[in-house]
Order: structure tokens, then sequence, then C-alpha cells
């Protein structure tokens, strides 16, 4: 029984492994179309920002410590660039009231 549980893991990594061997994005590859909900409740998709020059995702969890520390880094390039550039944040769990607490205490000036 360890034996064919180690046989589906290794099988299982294989495959997770091959499969992004050949995944490539190029230049002019229409990115994924990310749906969310925003810091007001309303839904927020990628494609609402099509006008914008650049978009920059970040993807992360609310217990990502590390993560919390580049979100001034962000609100500073947002500002600087907002003609050009959207910063959209996507946190992959569902602590949403823990979250905006810390977005508010971080002043995310951002999605």
């Amino acid at each position: 029984m360890k034996n064919f549980i180690l046989f589906i893991l290794a099988l299982l990594f294989f495959c997770q492994t091959y499969s992004q061997i050949n995944f490539t994005v190029d230049a002019g590859d229409q990115a994924y179309d990310f749906i969310g909900i925003d810091d007001n409740g309303e839904e927020i998709k990628l494609s609402d920002y099509n006008g914008k020059k650049y978009i920059l995702l970040n993807i992360t969890a609310t217990y990502c410590g590390p993560c919390w520390g580049t979100y001034n880094q962000m609100n500073k390039v947002q500002e600087k660039y907002k003609n050009e550039l959207k910063v959209i944040s996507f946190h992959w769990d569902n602590e949403k009231e823990q979250w905006y607490k810390m977005a508010q205490k971080a002043n995310i000036d951002f999605k």
C-alpha cells in the first residue's frame, strides 16, 4: 500500500511538472480574466482595466506576512504611474474581515 501511494504521488508530481514545461506566455497573449470582489463588495474583473497600459497582479493570501510588506511600494508605484498602471491584489483565502482590517492599517490605495 505504501508503494502504491508513493507511485501515485510521483505520478502526480511528474504530471504537474510536465504540464508546466509546455506552458508559455508570449507578448500579445490574452490574459486570463480574473474575477474577484473588491473592498466595496463589488465584482472586479481584470478586463475592467483593458485601457491601462500595464496591470500589476499581486496574488497572495491574508496569512502571507512578507506579502504585506510590499503594499507600501505598490501604493507608491501606482500613484507615480496612475495613468499607465493599475495594481490589483488577489487574495486566495476567505478571511475578508481580517483582510479589510489589515488593508486599512496598511493604507492600501488599490483594488
